[in-house]
């Protein structure tokens, strides 16, 4: 830990040493996993129609370890871990024999490429026992060094690299640390360059008067208005992104500029924690899958930003932020209802153990991010700026208004559509399933409550 980062350090839960009978099931849960399992999943496994050409989004991260570690740290039983993981067992599948040989001359040569994942473990688990099992060594000398550090594609994939490390440290896990590695491989992807160039601040553009914004809802508001994003999104989806960067790419960089955020560490943490727990309940119900990413990735660097040095603190900051402001845009800029929280009323009952049992034990607890959604708005009331009783109502309006998501792409949605469809009992490997009418959807067609469809 640096001396720049002044908040105490997440709790870790050094889950292979405790004694706790729920830390237990889930260390074995993660040692076995990580032994036999792939850390990714193919929709393509079912018996679902995918065009050749959308092959690759078909193939997805696994969130059993996300699911079951929220689950274990907002209280739930062994049972209940024992039941997520048992039932995501069906979409698993065993790793494959690699068929390359990763050294680290050529290593980098595969980067992006999701088919790669066996290469990947198999090189950095050799890493690992070269560094004789110290994996936070292994992930600063592959994530953090280098011309093109690896750590400036952390949000790949939905932000889930940057996930899976925040869980690596928070469960003390070199196994998790060695996956996260890997994700951060076969998820690399290039919106790294804009962070590869932004590695001094005196370079970085500086915003003007005018342009500079003071938090980071003050600039989606902004980029809401900005008359030169009309038409760059004509549908929701993260098929959006490489277009977008492609004909928008000055704009978007004047946007992801604008944030004067010259504060300290600390005090940006706040302001993103707060805004993305504001951006995920103003945007409006059903919730909408993509925006609920920006939180529970800001609570990844609640854990991971302590471990790093300070540059890197302020680089994975600023790495989440564009995130946040692709999402919104490539989620069509919907209007965020800043009073939403504000208005809403708590009824009795309706305390934080209300909440902590409705992540654990209602049966949306059986969705990966139902549980980690809530968890990391639990985190927020602890550093954020507002009130408790703020964070009390985002956590119970998400709580008991979650039936579904919304925000996918025709390509995601059909194949989520026909996942859903294959028979009443199918539950996406770990999510539950919602029914909706469309009117309940507020006119969004593509949409679902299938876990693990990232």
């Amino acid at each position: 830990m640096t001396q720049a980062y002044l908040l105490p350090p997440v709790e870790n839960h050094h889950i292979s040493s405790s004694h706790d009978p729920s830390a237990q099931a889930l260390h074995k849960i993660i040692m076995e996993n990580h032994a036999k399992h792939n850390i990714m999943w193919d929709m393509g496994m079912f018996p679902i129609n995918i065009p050749d050409e959308h092959r690759n989004l078909a193939v997805h991260t696994l969130h059993t370890y996300h699911h079951v570690s929220s689950l274990y740290m907002l209280g739930a039983p062994p049972e209940k871990l024992h039941e997520v993981y048992t039932t995501d067992l069906m979409k698993m599948v065993e790793w494959p024999k690699p068929q390359l040989h990763l050294t680290k001359d050529n290593w980098r040569q595969h980067l992006g490429n999701k088919a790669h994942a066996a290469e990947y473990i198999d090189f950095f688990t050799r890493e690992l026992a070269a560094h004789h099992g110290d994996w936070k060594k292994v992930i600063q000398m592959y994530l953090f060094e280098g011309a093109e550090p690896l750590a400036n594609g952390l949000v790949g994939d939905l932000t889930h690299p940057l996930i899976h490390l925040g869980y690596a440290y928070e469960m003390q896990s070199k196994e998790l640390g060695m996956e996260a590695l890997v994700l951060a491989a076969i998820h690399y992807h290039d919106l790294h360059r804009y962070l590869d160039d932004d590695d001094e601040e005196d370079d970085r553009p500086t915003p003007s008067l005018e342009n500079a914004c003071a938090g980071p809802m003050d600039v989606i508001r902004r980029i809401r208005h900005d008359g030169r994003l009309d038409g760059a999104v004509s549908e929701q989806g993260r098929q959006n992104i490489a277009p977008l960067f492609k004909d928008y790419e000055a704009v978007m960089l004047e946007h992801w500029n604008s944030w004067n955020s010259a504060t300290s560490v600390v005090e940006q943490l706040r302001d993103a924690y707060d805004f993305s727990v504001a951006l995920l309940i103003g945007a409006g119900k059903p919730f909408d899958f993509f925006i609920l990413h920006v939180l529970t990735a800001i609570q990844a660097l609640r854990a991971i930003v302590p471990e790093v040095p300070e540059r890197w603190q302020r680089k994975l900051i600023r790495q989440w932020w564009l995130f946040a402001v692709t999402v919104y845009v490539i989620q069509m800029r919907p209007r965020i209802d800043t009073d939403t929280i504000d208005a809403f009323e708590l009824k009795e009952g309706e305390d934080w153990e209300w909440v902590r049992k409705m992540a654990v034990e209602s049966p949306a607890s059986l969705d990966a991010h139902y549980v980690k959604a809530i968890r990391s708005i639990v985190e927020a009331s602890k550093i954020g700026r507002k009130p408790q009783e703020w964070y009390l109502k985002a956590a119970t309006i998400f709580a008991s208004d979650f039936k579904l998501y919304r925000g996918f792409g025709p390509i995601d949605g059909d194949m989520i559509e026909q996942l859903m469809t294959l028979s009443d009992s199918y539950n996406g490997g770990g999510g539950y399933k919602y029914s909706a009418t469309k009117s309940e959807m507020n006119g969004s067609e593509n949409y679902s409550a299938v876990d693990g469809v990232h």
